[in-house]
């Protein structure tokens, strides 16, 4: 937000800032719908977690049991030394990508849902950092919602939002706040996403 435009009076920034903060603020039942979609999400994430770990290990003990055998043939001298070692690299190869996989998969399960219920907090509470008398306040939230797409330019606010404040912003716009719920999922499902958490737009009826 810093330029060399010209000067605008702190009063007055805070009050463009209030007014544009407005429209990012996440209705209580709004938060409460997305709160139970994430915790069901997370119980059909461990499961579908608990499922794959358990695979995995299995998988893990069988390679254990083909080197103790592998290791076996080549003290009876049934192997020879090099078919022996190509052998046994290629055992723990696999064992280390399954052994990777596990850790994956135990810190997969939340990777997700921490920041979206920080982001629901956020969203949330916006109300309460709208009406207080404190810029930073109004500032930090301002960080959070448009990152450093904001700007001032011939003393007005320009931005633009992050993803998932955006489709906010686009469901309280498009949707009557008593006509049904507008809630807000991860386009990519449950799983673990490589990328920040990112908002679709879902009503429900």
């Amino acid at each position: 937000m810093y330029s060399s435009q010209p000067c605008v009076r702190e009063e007055a920034l805070a009050g463009q800032l209030s007014d544009i903060l407005k429209k990012f603020i996440l209705p209580s039942d709004w938060a409460a719908e997305l709160l139970k979609m994430a915790e069901r999400d997370e119980k059909e994430a461990v499961q579908s977690s608990a499922i794959a770990s358990q695979a995995t290990r299995e998988e893990i003990t069988a390679i254990v049991k083909k080197l103790r055998i592998l290791l076996e043939a080549r003290l009876d001298e049934d192997i020879d030394r090099e078919q022996y070692r190509e052998e046994k690299a290629k055992l723990l190869s696999r064992k280390k990508s399954l052994e990777e996989k596990m850790v994956e998969l135990s810190e997969g399960v939340i990777a997700w849902l921490e920041p979206l219920r920080g982001w629901i907090k956020d969203a949330e509470n916006a109300g309460e950092t709208i009406v207080s008398p404190s810029l930073p306040l109004k500032k930090s939230l301002a960080q959070k919602i448009f990152g450093s797409n904001l700007y001032l330019r011939n003393k007005e606010i320009e931005f633009v939002p992050q993803t998932q404040w955006a489709t906010l912003c686009a469901a309280r716009q498009k949707i009557s706040e008593n006509s049904f719920c507008f809630v807000l999922e991860r386009d990519t499902g449950i799983e673990p996403a490589p990328s920040p958490w990112q908002g679709g737009v879902l009503p429900l009826y």
